[in-house]
């Protein structure tokens, strides 16, 4: 069996790494940085693993050259290029079976693709594709234009400042019932008092 095609949750992890990464690489990548950088909360090693399976950080948590190399890349039609080529030779298997096509899988085939290579469930085998798919959109090689890349890497629209709308409170308008016995009783000279 083929090493196990790394997966995470969500692919935003990955596109905040990777921006990140092109803005400053730090030297070393650990849960720890990723910790203070504030990416992949509670989901840390899954991003260690991928950044490793893609060659940007060896085994001890340290940037390759390589990566270094394309991360300090200007232009961005250059560094898509060189990224691209980074997700093509982790994923050497997979394009090997289906050549340029493999960017542009469907869900299905990519579920099926990792679920028979690597023997996983459903489920896992679905976020390995939903990682392959979010990887597959960074790099919009100059060959394959990707414009969802845009929609990937734009941050959540803010809603326009509007008034609130007030909420009008009902308030529950049923008569509390007692038990006969515990009937509140009223004095006569209470009833007296106040009349």
């Amino acid at each position: 069996m083929a090493t196990a095609h790394p997966y995470i949750g969500g692919g935003g992890a990955i596109i905040q790494a990777v921006n990140h990464f092109r803005r400053s690489f730090p030297s070393t990548v650990t849960a720890d940085t990723l910790k203070k950088l504030g990416i992949a909360p509670k989901n840390e090693s899954y991003l260690i693993n991928i950044l490793r399976f893609l060659g940007i950080i060896d085994e001890e948590g340290k940037r390759t050259e390589e990566a270094a190399k394309v991360f300090n890349i200007h232009e961005d039609t250059g560094f898509q290029k060189a990224f691209g080529a980074i997700v093509k030779n982790a994923y050497v298997d997979l394009f090997a079976l289906h050549a340029d096509a493999a960017w542009e899988l469907d869900s299905n085939a990519l579920i099926t693709f990792f679920r028979q290579a690597d023997q996983s469930s459903g489920i896992v085998g679905g976020r390995q594709a939903s990682t392959f798919r979010t990887l597959a959109a960074l790099p919009a090689t100059a060959m394959l234009p990707r414009p969802d890349l845009a929609l990937l890497a734009q941050p959540a629209k803010k809603k326009a400042n509007r008034p609130k709308k007030r909420r009008r409170k009902f308030h529950n308008l049923q008569r509390l019932s007692y038990p006969s016995s515990k009937q509140p009783k009223i004095s006569s000279s209470v009833v007296h008092a106040s009349a």
